[in-house]
């Protein structure tokens, strides 16, 4: 067996801490990489619904459009007395 003094050991913990600091830095590196993605997909979420939100208010006033436009043309057609 050969003696492993304090020096040695010092040099194998030090190694050990620059390996996991390097893998901690990788690792906040891909979390942030991820962070940004994901918010690209979020606020494309957010458009989306904010489009539908749009769309279903267009879809309401065309709808009552609608409606009063057949009361007017039922009552001008009574009215004036065409089938």
């Amino acid at each position: 067996m050969s003696y492993e003094g304090p020096e040695r050991r010092t040099d194998e913990a030090s190694r050990k801490f620059i390996e996991l600091e390097l893998r901690m830095n990788n690792l906040e590196r891909k979390v942030d990489e991820n962070i940004m993605m994901t918010s690209g997909v979020f606020e494309i979420v957010q458009h989306g619904k904010s489009f539908f939100t749009v769309l279903g208010l267009v879809g309401n006033v065309v709808k009552w459009t609608a409606g009063i436009i057949v009361i007017v043309a039922g009552a001008f057609a009574v009215w004036t007395g065409k089938n």
